[in-house]
């Protein structure tokens, strides 16, 4: 039996989960977080850092309470070193890094975007899935080829990823991030068409949030158009 720390620390996010592996079975022990809250000027990398340091201590103790084990039970810690933002990824390296020497045990880095997609295939005993990997800064769509061990990229953005074109969309509406847009979305009734680019099996999306800006914003302050409406087109062409 194996007991993993795994430490994510990409975002706005600080996670500590713990997994227990034993006889090719995985169980996850343990899932603590600290999220840093979503604000309608959008995540400053310096202090998404200074928020992780402050909380790291208390999340991977919160962790091993939710397992019930100790810290000297690890036999593995394992980070996420990457894609994600450089002053937040630092943080959960360098407390990584100190677990591992404190505790002579092996340190693991972890591409981030990998583990979205294996702990999917895990979650849903997928054997070979054709990945559509949507997360913040990330839109592709990715195969695996078992052989090579290794994902291939079939298409994705150009510019910038979905999740962050919806959260600056919604602050050029007043919102305050995209989960305002999601629920805003569910009431909409009317499909507004929009212009999408899309090159191959790429995409890109700087374009439509221009368009919105310039032919939608004034309409909806002066409620010639539902933002409702704006938001269920938007969120439906993207």
């Amino acid at each position: 039996m194996a007991l993993v720390l795994g430490i994510e620390s990409t975002a706005h996010t600080l996670g500590a989960g713990i997994v227990e592996s034993h006889a090719g079975k995985i169980k996850i022990k343990a899932n603590a977080l600290a999220r840093v809250p979503h604000t309608k000027k959008g995540f400053v990398p310096r202090l998404l850092a200074e928020h992780h340091s402050k909380e790291f201590r208390k999340t991977i103790e919160k962790a091993l309470r939710e397992a019930g084990i100790s810290l000297c039970e690890l036999n593995a810690i394992a980070f996420s070193q990457g894609p994600g933002m450089g002053p937040a990824l630092r943080v959960g390296f360098v407390g990584a890094k100190a677990l591992s020497e404190l505790l002579g045990i092996p340190l693991l880095p972890v591409n981030h975007a990998i583990a979205h997609c294996e702990i999917g295939k895990w979650q849903y005993f997928f054997k070979d899935p054709l990945v559509l990997y949507v997360s913040g800064g990330n839109t592709q769509i990715l195969v695996l080829d078992a052989q090579a061990k290794r994902y291939h990229v079939l298409g994705e953005t150009l510019d910038v990823g979905v999740g962050n074109f919806l959260d600056v969309f919604a602050r050029e509406f007043g919102l305050n991030n995209a989960i305002e847009v999601m629920r805003l979305a569910e009431k909409g009734e009317t499909l507004l068409e929009l212009p999408y680019t899309i090159k191959g099996m790429n995409c890109s999306f700087t374009g439509l949030l221009t368009y919105c800006a310039r032919n939608y914003r004034e309409k909806v302050e002066k409620k010639a158009v539902r933002l409702e409406d704006v938001c269920f087109s938007v969120q439906e062409t993207v």
